[in-house]
């Protein structure tokens, strides 16, 4: 496992009703406790993808570049393109309806004092332009 990716979010809802070949959302394990407590809402997830971890979304190991499109001189794994729109659409519609979202996206060997934090206007960040950073805590806003 290379990536792990955690969201937390202030909504009840059932989350796994969002799972697709793509997208796999579930409760976190216990091998989970040291991250999900760094997240802010009250219902925790741990996000995986069709590689079961959360390998296969777009992540990129810096902030350089911010949101971008998927570029031709950096080819991207469509499947990869298209996980992450999915996970961008359930975020949208958490906080269209009013709830608060948070997640952390972890290389497999992050300390905790390595994660840096980041407010994401979604308003201003596109569904094709959304990507998640490596060893950052995004905290997001509609």
């Amino acid at each position: 496992m290379c990536y792990s990716l955690y969201l937390s979010t202030s909504s009840r809802e059932d989350l796994t009703k969002y799972n697709s070949e793509l997208l796999r959302f579930k409760p976190p394990g216990p091998a989970d406790e040291k991250w999900v407590g760094l997240l802010r809402h009250e219902h925790k997830w741990f996000v995986g993808s069709k590689s079961e971890c959360s390998c296969t979304f777009r992540h990129f190991s810096t902030t350089e570049l911010g949101f971008i499109e998927p570029q031709d001189w950096c080819p991207e794994d469509e499947d990869n393109i298209r996980a992450t729109a999915e996970l961008y659409r359930v975020i949208r519609g958490l906080l269209c309806a009013g709830e608060h979202v948070d997640c952390l996206d972890l290389w497999y060997d992050a300390k905790g004092n390595d994660i840096k934090e980041m407010r994401v206007t979604l308003s201003t960040v596109s569904e094709k332009q959304f990507l998640l950073f490596e060893n950052h805590h995004l905290m997001f806003e509609q």
